[in-house]
């Protein structure tokens, strides 16, 4: 096994005295549900009395079993969430911090990002294998929990099991499912800290920290060959590892479960012995503070002093009611003839705004027919409208919405496909700033969210207009619409989940 340092090997404790801590935890919660349930069913079998030799018991004639199976099901699902995810947190905080730590106890304070709390959830709750972690405890342990001990009480009643046996069936099914805890929760643990190792890597190589990466394996026969075969290989700190046809940042990630589950590997950043000079250039004052340990260095570390940042107005903003007179004037510009085409001039007319024929129009497009190819009633409203946008230009930076189902976000996952798969995860590839999206067809957006049609789908939108961008602000005022134009590029900016739904912000490319 590779060799840890003083401050990796203190870490190392920190995190195995936690791991020990939450088995503890989640042992006294499984107890304390077994306990509950073995009570109930003692009340329902001194209810019942002697049975005949030909009497059987039913599972249904455990009234009080029953009760208390929904009671401590739903605790131990709660109990279970609140105790891995304060694990998960505090470990995943610990393993960011471990390579400042060793910089700053050796070389004086650093400006590093933190790792907040928001963020550390999102990686918790990332899916892997399309299950979130709750989901996984709620169905796949306490959920089973609960089936199994139903099917074990219905099977060992019909042999007219005693109270002793059927306690103790009870006490292995809780057992067994305890382990099944412990093994999600480990893995968890692995895959998080993994992934926030990766995140102080990144940050220490922005600020000019010098260090590898060095892949570090517990070698014991418990071991997976093939990970013991990486013990001691360095790789830049963005460098993937790479065996027998496979490729990982860290271990945990390979996103293969035969390689990820249980595996007790991790990666330790090994500096190099020049990094002196590099401090010099982002301590202030040049001071090294001597720190106790690790928890004193968390409580007390002294932050380099940061210039103070007057806060900028945003550049992007909604439309106001006051505003609205203005924009029509500036970007709501159309011709008689134009209107007559653009608009329907009928119940169920041709037109594009406010008719169905937007659908059909956008959907012909976006699939990439050719103007031969599109009907020439479709021709006519596309030049219209081409030149209504041509015509107009928003007077201000604005910032609109809209809001897609699943196929929109399915499309920007195709149009950016290589990018996504150097990424841990979709989230962090959204917020790196360099995905893109292009809409063959028009984008039909509202300056009051509030106003949309399809505010109920799962993806929002907010699209950031720059001045002088094409637009077309309509008078289609019921829904706010203001229309962009076809063949347009956004550069995707965020994402962030919200409820079961996500926002993403981008904005328009001017050209």
């Amino acid at each position: 096994m590779s060799e840890l340092n003083k401050f990796q090997k203190e870490i190392e404790t920190l995190l195995s005295r936690a791991d020990k801590n939450t088995d503890q935890q989640l042992y006294n919660l499984y107890v304390q549900t077994i306990r509950d349930l073995k009570s109930a069913l003692q009340f329902d079998y001194s209810q019942l009395g002697e049975l005949s030799s030909t009497e059987k018991l039913k599972l249904s004639q455990m009234t009080a079993l029953l009760n208390q199976l929904e009671q401590s099901t739903a605790e131990l699902k709660k109990g279970l969430k609140k105790r891995i995810t304060g694990h998960l947190i505090d470990t995943g905080k610990i393993a960011y911090n471990e390579l400042f730590y060793e910089v700053e106890s050796k070389n004086g304070a650093i400006n590093f990002a933190l790792l907040k709390d928001d963020e550390l959830k999102t990686i918790i709750e990332t899916p892997v294998a399309n299950f979130k972690l709750s989901d996984r405890l709620n169905d796949g342990v306490v959920e089973k929990l609960k089936a199994n001990i139903k099917d074990d009480l219905t099977r060992i009643f019909l042999s007219g099991a005693s109270y002793p046996k059927a306690a103790a069936r009870l006490a292995e099914q809780g057992y067994s499912s305890y382990r099944r805890a412990m093994m999600i929760t480990r893995t968890e643990a692995g895959r998080v800290q993994a992934i926030t190792r990766q995140k102080s890597q990144i940050e220490a190589e922005k600020l000019g920290i010098d260090f590898e990466k060095q892949w570090v394996a517990t070698l014991d026969k418990r071991t997976r060959h093939n990970h013991a075969e990486l013990d001691g290989v360095k790789v830049n700190p963005d460098g993937y590892f790479h065996i027998n046809g496979h490729k990982t940042k860290q271990p945990h990630m390979f996103g293969i479960a035969s390689e990820d589950i249980s595996c007790r590997c991790r990666t330790i950043s090994v500096l190099v012995d020049e990094i002196e000079q590099m401090q010099r250039r982002v301590n202030e004052t040049g001071k090294i503070v001597e720190y106790k340990n690790y928890r004193d260095w968390e409580l007390n570390r002294i932050e380099p002093k940061k210039a103070a940042i007057q806060p900028e107005k945003p550049k992007f903003h909604y439309i106001k009611d006051s505003e609205v007179p203005y924009f029509k004037g500036k970007a709501g510009k159309i011709s008689e003839r134009n209107r007559r085409i653009v608009y329907a001039q009928e119940i169920r007319g041709m037109g594009y705004i406010g008719t169905p024929e937007s659908f059909y129009i956008n959907d012909e497009l976006r699939n990439n027919y050719t103007i031969a190819e599109i009907s020439n009633d479709h021709q006519k409203i596309i030049k219209s409208l081409d030149q209504v946008l041509k015509s107009n230009k928003a007077p201000k930076d604005i910032k609109v919405n809209r809001f897609d189902d699943d196929y929109y976000l399915e499309n920007i996952f195709k149009q950016n496909e290589k990018l996504l798969d150097n990424y841990d995860n979709p989230i962090d590839a959204f917020n790196s700033g360099k995905l893109t999206y292009r809409n063959n067809g028009y984008t039909s957006t509202s300056y009051i969210p509030k106003y949309n049609m399809f505010r109920h789908r799962p993806i929002k939108t907010i699209i950031n207009i720059p001045k002088g961008s094409h637009i077309y602000f309509t008078d289609n005022d019921i829904e706010s619409e203001i229309i962009l134009p076809r063949d347009s590029n956004y550069d995707i900016m965020s994402m962030k989940e919200k409820g079961d739904g996500v926002i993403i912000e981008m904005t328009l490319r001017k050209e």
